[in-house]
């Protein structure tokens, strides 16, 4: 059987490790809520299938109850006290009656014969309370139970009170999950533009500051390596030594100097354009897959739905018929 990491990737065509988006740690949550997600989206719809999602013969033998995280009970059951096989299905009733249901004097009270079971904080809670030194006053609760046990690596057809004609939508929704997971990290991922530098200094021309130069001297420790004095070096030419052709030979390298910094500008551009472009590719693709996987997702519970209100139509024609 394969894993229900397999089964993701092989949907959404994402390499899911340790250190992928999104994680394995993260995939497996996705499809633990990917069982919440379904089971209650099917019992909305069918709720005669709660029982195809519900723990069984869970014992309580004392007053503590029982959690249920999803609140549903199928059905409680209490052993009559005297004959641990002669067991009664339990009743259901409003938390505020339990004070009552408790009193002998009272209409409401519930007798061994005559149990009855209510939820409050996510616990049931089964009455009269069992007994916890006597199988004779055990009780059950049947109820609908989560698996949080799943992760990546579990094989499909291991979810626990889940049924395997269920188990694919499972694994759709866990790849749209994944799939927005993954297109978040593709934006986090686009950094801004950045210019580059030509210089041993790391700054950039659009930062040129004022330089500690203070005459020319040749020593290529300033003029002749630091770009940021070559301006002033030119206007010391031209203004104050009045040598006009040298002064153009330095704005020529100037000239140079910009022009292959024009080129370093369009490379960077040209490259960032090349890796913005694979990143909007890769986002549109995973978003028109996402869209596409949740489509299915949700179709499947709009044909349920759509399949329940045809058969209903169904009954009452035939009802109404059988009244002519």
């Amino acid at each position: 059987m394969a894993t229900f990491e397999t089964i993701v990737e092989g949907m959404t065509s994402l390499d899911i490790d340790g250190g992928s988006s999104p994680t394995q740690t993260e995939l497996t949550d996705f499809l633990v809520d990917g069982v919440r997600d379904v089971a209650c989206r099917i019992i909305a719809i069918k709720p005669e299938e709660a029982g195809l999602f519900a723990r069984t013969g869970t014992v309580i033998r004392d007053g503590n109850g029982i959690e249920v995280q999803s609140c549903i009970v199928i059905h409680a059951l209490r052993a009559n006290g005297i004959d641990s096989t002669k067991i009664t299905k339990a009743d259901r009733i409003d938390s505020g009656d339990r004070f009552t249901a408790q009193d002998t004097d009272s209409l409401h009270f519930r007798s061994k014969h005559n149990p009855a079971y209510y939820i409050e904080d996510k616990k049931v809670y089964i009455l009269p309370i069992p007994s916890s030194n006597s199988e004779k006053d055990d009780a059950y609760v049947n109820y609908v139970d989560y698996d949080t046990t799943i992760a990546y690596g579990t094989n499909s057809g291991a979810i626990n009170y889940f049924p395997d004609k269920y188990e694919g939508l499972v694994a759709l929704y866990a790849s749209c999950r994944a799939l927005i997971n993954a297109m978040g990290s593709t934006i986090g991922s686009i950094s801004a533009y950045t210019a580059p530098t030509i210089s041993d200094s790391g700054t950039d021309l659009t930062t040129m500051t004022d330089s500690s130069w203070t005459g020319l001297d040749y020593d290529f420790d300033d003029e002749n390596i630091d770009y940021r004095t070559w301006f002033q070096a030119a206007g010391d030419m031209i203004q104050r030594q009045e040598d006009i052709e040298l002064g153009k030979a330095q704005l020529e390298k100037i000239k140079t100097y910009i022009t292959a910094y024009q080129n370093s500008v369009q490379n960077s551009g040209a490259a960032f354009d090349k890796n913005l472009a694979k990143y909007q590719a890769d986002y549109q693709w995973m978003a028109d897959r996402h869209t596409r996987l949740y489509g299915e997702y949700m179709d499947f519970f709009g044909t349920m739905i759509g399949q329940k209100q045809a058969k209903q139509a169904q009954a009452q024609q035939a009802q109404q018929q059988r009244r002519k």
